[in-house]
């Protein structure tokens, strides 16, 4: 089965958000709630290879996970790659540098024998070579202005750090009067609160400075942090914190049939 790498914006599965400011709504911080409340059962294997849809050569390290899950693996130096696949439904992601995004919702009841996935290179103004150029030092300006509307304003999101901010490009468009944001490598997102680091692929934000509205969407791969018992329990707590009351729990009760 050969699938072409294309660009599809997904309202829910890729966490794609429109949101009006200003608010303190802890924004990237809601896809925990995606991960926190998910259960892995039976699981599979996906068999796959992953190509440069222009030469057809194997594209050696490209990530490839199941986005809000901590399930993800690199291809090999032939660009093959073996994926374990839980019970449901998952958005299967695969990224490498400089190439568009691949994703393509996959359940574990329909897995194709092999999966060939053909990566097409990025555009010239999507790999950061544009007419109108990013900013020289956008981090400095424009920094603090993304993580609050990226991360939101709360407690959790003081705790939260960008630790590869440097792969970030800004661009103030001045036609349009928006912000726009590029990462040319997934963000490596650390959430000290709530003991998560998340290898985040950013695939677009744009702030509109007329209408006061950002949008960003994009696909989360989670790992545990590393900590002792009573930091373990303490991370725990907190996540059940700022799970349960949230909107994301609300909707799951909601859907359950189980409002108290």
């Amino acid at each position: 089965m050969t699938v072409p790498a294309t660009k599809t914006i997904r309202t829910i599965r890729t966490f794609k958000t429109h949101m009006r400011l200003p608010s303190g709504m802890p924004r990237l911080l809601l896809l925990c709630f995606l991960f926190l409340s998910g259960t892995l059962t039976a699981q599979k294997t996906l068999h796959g290879l992953v190509l440069d849809a222009t030469s057809g050569q194997p594209l050696a390290g490209a990530s490839v996970f199941l986005s809000n899950t901590s399930i993800g693996t690199v291809a090999n130096g032939r660009g093959e790659f073996e994926l374990t696949f839980p019970s449901g439904k998952y958005d299967l992601v695969i990224s490498a540098v400089d190439y568009e995004t691949y994703s393509n919702t996959l359940s574990s009841t329909d897995l194709p024998e092999r999966l060939t996935v053909r990566l097409k290179p990025k555009s010239r103004e999507l790999a950061g070579i544009v007419v109108q150029p990013f900013e020289k030092d956008g981090w400095k300006t424009w920094g603090k202005f993304f993580l609050e509307n990226f991360m939101g304003i709360s407690k959790e999101a003081e705790h939260t750090v960008i630790r590869n901010k440097e792969t970030l490009r800004f661009r103030r468009d001045h036609k349009t009067n928006e912000l726009v944001v590029i990462a040319r490598e997934p963000l490596i997102i650390e959430n000290n609160a709530l003991g998560y680091r998340i290898r985040y692929q950013l695939e677009e934000f744009n702030y509109n400075f007329s209408s006061r509205f950002v949008t960003f969407y994009g696909f989360p791969l989670y790992e545990e942090m590393k900590g002792g018992a009573v930091r373990k329990r303490k991370w725990a707590e907190a996540r059940r914190e700022v799970y349960y009351g949230s909107l994301m729990h609300f909707m799951r009760a909601l859907y359950r049939n189980r409002l108290v």
